[in-house]
């Protein structure tokens, strides 16, 4: 190998000779290197004239001008006028830089020959200034074995054999397979465990029949309650936790009985016990936060105090029900309308506190409401002229701003974030005037696709839930038509039977926004409800209509009127 790296050594400098002799005949700036231990640079083309400069082994020298085997180099001129050429001879100059004088700057080991069992990894790299070529060996590779081939199989009970050979040079390797893991069965109880002692299982190795043996631990104790004291209604008991099965017993503690409020808690029990405090003037409302805290506990201490309980701040259950008000049922003070707040009033039967409460309308659709009430005012603004945005069904600033228009354009109060019944109403009637009556909302007749069909009826038997101001009814919808439609709105509307003015009846419409219930065709399901209608919104007879809209066509149709004379309040 040593040889051939001679031979390549040696066509590399005499290629370098060839290049350089060619170099010379060129006349231009050419950069060579200091080929001997010292250059003597001179003033002309003759050992004999005087050494303008000394160069050294490896100097990298600019070449001027190639004249006679002498190569011109620039040297300062010694007057200090500047630079002059000087000429060294071209037998102390090469193109390349000398290997003798390069400092070496290496590159990547390559590998020239991978390594095996039979020979060595051989590796090289390469001045890159000089092209020097350094060599390095690894020794001998490993051997390539192949599979492993068992020759006695392993058990739990004996170590087993196995061994592979080298596909390169032969060579047999033999190695010891150790014992197996015994196989056993399922575990077998053989003692039980108990709160008290260790329990013991076992399972059997179905080669060798070795047995293993392990404890279970201890059980946990089964503990129950048990009283030691009674609690009573004003103090607290003991109980402590004894085991069902040996007997073992806690140390006992303290409970207090059920329904007892202590300082530190929070929720909604709280608020309410300082809210009764607060009605009987021993605490400020705005204090009623749902936290039990100083305030809290010195205002039942005082309220303990005045009705001759032990002041001791706990809410116990003969604390509290001496601060409940045995009331009365509630009376209207104020009836509550579509447009207004209600107000009632409850009188306590022992001491005669009167709580009174306002009874706000609920409102129609609130900020982030969804859902297809939201939808269809969505479209009723937009119709109108008030842009909501796209009808998405989500309650947005879009609709805030547009229901804020609607509200100064018909000189209504409007808080953002919450729109009203009262206010649903007046959005339905501009709604209902800006509409083509002919074109777009007509009664169903036989040869519609849509027939609806609406049925209302009186509630035979008040709930007792609403207001005595409000008449129940219950409807229902069927469609018979042949398309399908969506069930959207329930109008209704009083009609004085003396005065037919059907132009004003339409301003008088009030509307229930429905959810867009599916009505299929032909009859096949139905939809039903209940709803509530003030006494205060109008008289004579009451009518009823729904309205759908199709989903083959953007017609919108009303069922036939259902007249329905009006409740006598009782």
């Amino acid at each position: 190998m040593k040889s051939l790296l001679k031979k390549w050594c040696f066509s590399v400098m005499a290629g370098l000779l060839i290049v350089m002799a060619m170099a010379l005949t060129v006349q231009a700036a050419e950069i060579m290197y200091v080929s001997v231990e010292t250059a003597m640079a001179y003033e002309d083309r003759s050992t004999d004239s005087d050494v303008l400069a000394v160069f050294y082994g490896g100097n990298q020298i600019l070449v001027e001008d190639f004249r006679d085997n002498w190569c011109g180099v620039l040297v300062e001129d010694p007057d200090g006028d500047g630079q002059e050429i000087a000429w060294i001879h071209a037998d102390n100059l090469s193109w390349q830089m000398p290997q003798s004088f390069c400092p070496h700057s290496f590159g990547e080991w390559q590998v020239v020959q991978e390594g095996n069992c039979n020979a060595v990894r051989l590796e090289m790299r390469y001045c890159q200034i000089c092209g020097i070529a350094e060599e390095r060996d690894s020794g001998l590779g490993d051997h390539q074995y192949g599979d492993w081939t068992v020759t006695k199989q392993p058990t739990c009970t004996a170590e087993g054999e196995r061994y592979h050979t080298c596909t390169i040079c032969g060579a047999t390797q033999t190695e010891i397979m150790p014992k197996t893991d015994h196989q056993y069965g399922d575990w077998t109880v053989t003692k039980q465990p108990t709160c008290t002692a260790e329990g013991e299982r076992e399972h059997v190795c179905r080669v060798c029949q070795y047995k293993e043996v392990q404890k279970i631990e201890k059980l946990p104790h089964d503990y129950e309650w048990r009283i030691v004291t009674e609690p009573t209604d004003h103090s607290q008991g003991v109980r402590q936790r004894v085991c069902k099965v040996c007997g073992y017993a806690e140390a006992g503690e303290a409970f207090d009985p059920e329904g007892t409020i202590r300082s530190g808690a929070r929720g909604e029990e709280v608020a309410r016990m300082q809210q009764l405090l607060a009605d009987q003037g021993y605490l400020d409302a705005n204090e009623a936060d749902g936290i039990f805290g100083g305030k809290t506990e010195n205002a039942l201490i005082a309220f303990q105090t005045d009705h001759g309980l032990t002041p001791d701040g706990v809410g116990w259950p003969q604390t509290l029900k001496k601060l409940n008000h045995d009331f009365g049922p509630w009376k209207t003070v104020e009836k509550l309308t579509r447009e207004s707040a209600g107000e009632r009033v409850r009188t306590c039967r022992e001491c005669g506190f009167e709580q009174h409460e306002s009874v706000e309308p609920e409102p129609a659709l609130e900020f982030g409401q969804r859902g297809e009430d939201v939808s269809i005012v969505q479209q009723m603004l937009n119709e109108i002229g008030y842009d909501a945005g796209t009808a998405d069904g989500i309650y947005g600033q879009k609709l805030d701003a547009a229901y804020t228009g609607l509200a100064a354009d018909h000189e209504m109060e409007f808080e953002p974030g919450h729109v009203t019944a009262a206010q649903l109403d007046i959005l339905v009637n501009a709604w209902l005037e800006r509409i083509s009556w002919d074109t777009e909302v007509k009664e169903c007749t036989a040869d519609d696709p849509v027939q609806l069909s609406l049925s209302v009826m009186p509630a035979e038997e008040e709930t007792g839930e609403e207001p005595d101001d409000l008449m129940t009814f219950t409807w229902s919808a069927v469609n018979p038509g042949a398309a399908d439609c969506r069930l959207q709105f329930l109008l209704l509307w009083y009609e004085d039977v003396e005065e037919q003015q059907p132009e004003e009846q339409k301003k008088e419409y009030l509307v229930m926004a429905l959810d867009g219930t599916q009505l299929q065709a032909n009859g096949e399901n139905s939809t039903e409800g209940t709803f509530y209608v003030s006494r205060e919104w109008g008289s004579g007879d009451l009518h009823f209509a729904a309205m759908a809209v199709s989903d083959q066509t953007t017609l919108k149709w009303r069922s036939n009127t259902v007249a329905i004379e009006e409740k006598q309040p009782a």
